[in-house]
């Protein structure tokens, strides 16, 4: 199991952290069919802001993987499969703190930035 900044909530704390609760795009990615249909057809402007405004390193993408995650993320079901995750955060969590009782019997890995 490899795992990249990815939290898992539910471990270490009591659930989904303030900090979580208080990015606009938690909420914002949590609203069926709003959500979708306010990015479908700006999935470049949706894309390239999270690149541009949450990026340690605010030059790190060029044009081109920009427009690559913008094609990507404009497939049929994408968007929706992707939103989908932060929909299922409140079910994970309690998942999460079940199957955290049992430790795994495999390697794990975990692999984070030192600005996330």
């Amino acid at each position: 199991l490899v795992l990249f900044e990815a939290p898992l909530f539910g471990i270490g704390g009591e659930g989904i952290p303030d900090y979580a609760r208080d990015l606009w795009h938690f909420p914002f990615h949590t609203t069926r069919d709003v959500a979708e249909s306010l990015i479908t057809g700006r999935e470049r402007l949706y894309v390239e802001h999270f690149f541009t405004e949450f990026a340690y390193n605010k030059g790190a993408f060029d044009s081109a993987t920009v427009e690559e995650y913008a094609r990507l993320l404009a497939r049929p079901g994408a968007l929706r499969g992707g939103l989908e995750h932060y929909r299922a955060i409140e079910m994970s969590t309690e998942q999460i703190r079940t199957l955290a009782r049992h430790p795994l019997d495999i390697q794990v890995f975990g692999y984070g930035g030192s600005h996330s």
